[in-house]
């Protein structure tokens, strides 16, 4: 390998490329978009979307800052503004209890932005846990039997029981995390979206989010979320929609998304996209300094580079660094360093 790559990265950095089952397309819909505008106070962020969400489907949102990624997963909650289209749910049927169209419909469980919570307010993650169940509780102002059961049972599923008298203020980024998602599990959500989940973590705890949602995925959970991590999350997912300037840019595998093209279109910058197998890798040139930049982390660009090309992509510039004198364009597709 050229020393002006990336080191080869520890074994254990392979992490990093999580693996989930291709997507599925063959399980009943939950939610249909049909020509979608929303915003608010009349102001569209969404323009005439198409997208169908299935049943058993893990999708990632992708796009840059300001594209609509958060207005969409706020539109499936219903708390935005519908300006034009429809929105339709389709009801999941339970054993022998039958549909829930009686009963609200879908339900969904959400998982914020962990930068929007207040971690000094002054309650416990079981008290968090039990707001995911305001359904259930209806008028009463306490838990039931069966509440407490269903908090020590999710809290156990996601390894966090020895935190439940433990105030929030109290907990690290992936405990953080998966407080919040065990708010949105304990509610036995149809479909859950998650909003940036692993934004402003360190790349152990964006590890852990990440094992666990394939867990849940594997074990039957419909999951969207949204990411601006390109290279360590999204191109390791089993579907993607691009989102630009309010409007669906792509759908599809990451192989299909993830192109020059439409990477240039969504976020109006050059690209480089390297292929190695299955896999997809994005690199932004600045043209101005020349630099090489990572679009997921430095750690993403070992991963890839250890894992899956190993020398393969000699010839690439090394990540942060000049390539000769550092005002030679990016090279075309045709060029390289783009391999299939």
């Amino acid at each position: 390998m050229d020393p002006s790559q990336p080191r080869a990265a520890p074994a254990d950095a392979r992490l990093a490329q999580h693996s989930f089952p291709r997507p599925r397309r063959d399980g009943p819909p939950l939610l249909e978009f049909d020509a979608v505008s929303a915003g608010y106070d009349g102001v569209a962020i969404l323009r005439n979307v198409d997208l169908e969400l299935r049943r058993g489907e893990f999708v990632g949102i992708v796009g840059p800052s300001g594209s609509g990624k958060t207005t969409l997963l706020r539109t499936l909650l219903g708390q935005t503004q519908r300006l034009a289209g429809e929105v339709r749910e389709h009801a999941v049927s339970r054993g022998g209890g039958g549909s829930r169209a009686g009963q609200g419909g879908l339900r969904v469980g959400y998982v914020p932005q962990v930068e929007s919570v207040d971690w000094n307010f002054p309650i416990t993650v079981e008290q968090v846990v039990l707001l995911g169940r305001w359904r259930e509780s209806g008028w009463r102002p306490w838990s039931s039997r069966r509440d407490r059961a269903l908090v020590r049972e999710v809290l156990e599923r996601l390894s966090i029981d020895e935190l439940a008298k433990r105030p929030i203020r109290a907990l690290s980024g992936g405990q953080q995390q998966r407080v919040f998602i065990a708010r949105a599990l304990i509610g036995e959500p149809d479909i859950v979206l998650l909003d940036e989940p692993t934004s402003g973590v360190d790349i152990k705890t964006r590890h852990d989010v990440m094992h666990l949602l394939g867990d849940l995925h594997r074990a039957g959970t419909t999951i969207v979320l949204t990411t601006h991590d390109l290279n360590a999350v999204a191109s390791h997912l089993p579907r993607l929609v691009c989102i630009g300037e309010g409007r669906i840019m792509a759908d599809g595998t990451p192989p299909e998304v993830l192109t020059a093209e439409v990477l240039r279109e969504a976020y109006g910058a050059e690209m480089v996209v390297l292929r190695h197998g299955r896999s997809v890798y994005v690199v932004e040139h600045d043209e101005e300094s020349g630099v090489w930049e990572d679009a997921g982390g430095e750690e993403g660009a070992a991963a890839f580079v250890a894992s899956e090309a190993d020398g393969d992509l000699a010839g690439t510039p090394a990540l942060g660094s000049r390539r000769g004198t550092g005002t030679e364009r990016a090279p075309s597709e045709e060029e390289g360093p783009s391999r299939v």
